[in-house]
């Protein structure tokens, strides 16, 4: 029984059990291995509690008392002081614990964890060590492969948040033959992003296109939205990210920052009442001071000027300081002969009053 108590798990009720037995019959002994094994699952048990808690001194300590903890069949237990080791500034060490295990141990999955394991805690240098451990099945397919293809989506990942970043080119292409082979929208998205950082917008355009051909998606047509405006493609910008204007505030403001360009392009293109009306709604609706200063340009391009003093005004009414659309103003009443208005205009402006209440 007790012995099943301690296959169980149960370390603390089998030294319960030894404890009875003992008072119930004077000089009985535990066999010494039953007492080793208890000891050692203990030892394991305030291993894993320590490293729990992150007190990795006392997993350090304990995995140097108890060596036989430190095996094969305690591949857990090699990770945990592993990463004690790592996380106190002893990276050298945390790398014998893993090269121990990717040279002595054979269980697959096991020898994948303890790579995507390291890969969390080690430089890149140390890392490489590791990786030269791979073993390859009959058809030379590395066991590593998908910790590798991980490791250079980090790079690149890194490289979209920093654009000073240089991303090794070996990493680079791997992610583009992942994102071409598989038609993962995943890895073109990262290569969107990657590429939009370096101002690189063709090559932007070519992955988030490839991304929502594979899975569309705010973030891919968000990213070739910022493409398209960046190649003056304003047009099919607009159309691309208009159904993902409500997803979240960056789509909002992509769309609107699309809206407003097809609005100010030279000369103006004829807009559909379509186009016109959804963008009038969403101007409104954000209170945009751009796209509604923009609506005025663009009705006083098709000499519409009643039309582009009110969207002037109603620029004016959400932020009394918008010297553009003061400006748009202005030149309407001109033309419009209201010369009252415009000198009004001229006396506000002059005055430097900076709520401008004297125009809406």
């Amino acid at each position: 029984a007790i012995w099943q108590l301690y296959s169980q798990g149960r370390p603390g009720e089998a030294r319960q059990a030894i404890a009875q037995r003992q008072s119930d019959e004077a000089g009985w002994q535990p066999p010494t291995d039953l007492l080793d094994r208890l000891a050692l699952a203990e030892a394991r048990e305030r291993l894993v509690n320590a490293s729990n808690i992150k007190q990795y001194e006392t997993v350090i300590r304990l995995g140097s008392e108890n060596p036989q903890l430190l095996t094969c069949s305690e591949v857990d237990v090699l990770w945990r002081v592993a990463e004690a080791f790592a996380s106190t500034d002893r990276q050298n060490r945390a790398l014998d614990a893993y090269r121990y295990i990717l040279s002595n141990c054979d269980n697959p999955r096991e020898r994948l964890a303890t790579v995507q394991n390291a890969s969390q805690l080690l430089d890149q240098p140390q890392l490489d060590e590791l990786l030269a451990l791979e073993r390859t099945d009959a058809n030379g397919v590395g066991e590593f492969m998908s910790v590798r293809d991980d490791i250079a989506r980090n790079f690149v990942a890194r490289g979209d948040e920093d654009p000073s970043f240089n991303v090794p080119a070996s990493e680079l292409s791997r992610i583009e033959k992942l994102a071409t082979e598989n038609r993962t929208a995943s890895d073109a998205r990262l290569l969107g992003w990657y590429y939009l950082r370096r101002d690189n917008h063709t090559e932007a355009e070519k992955w988030f296109r490839m991304a929502r051909e594979s899975e569309d998606s705010a973030e891919a047509s968000q990213g070739l939205a910022l493409a398209l405006i960046a190649r003056d493609q304003h047009a099919e910008a607009e159309e691309v990210i208009y159904p993902w204007r409500g997803e979240n505030e960056d789509t909002r403001k992509v769309y609107l920052a699309s809206a407003a360009n097809l609005l100010g392009v030279e000369p103006r293109p004829a807009l559909s009442d379509t186009i016109l009306q959804r963008i009038v709604a969403e101007a409104a609706q954000q209170r945009d001071v751009p796209t509604a200063r923009q609506l005025g340009w663009y009705a006083r391009a098709w000499e519409q000027h009643q039309t582009a003093g009110q969207w002037f005004l109603t620029a004016l009414s959400w932020d009394q300081d918008d010297e553009p659309s003061a400006y748009g103003l202005a030149l309407t009443r001109h033309l419009m002969g209201d010369a009252a208005g415009l000198a009004e205009i001229k006396r506000i402006w002059t005055r430097g009053d900076l709520r401008r209440q004297g125009l809406a």
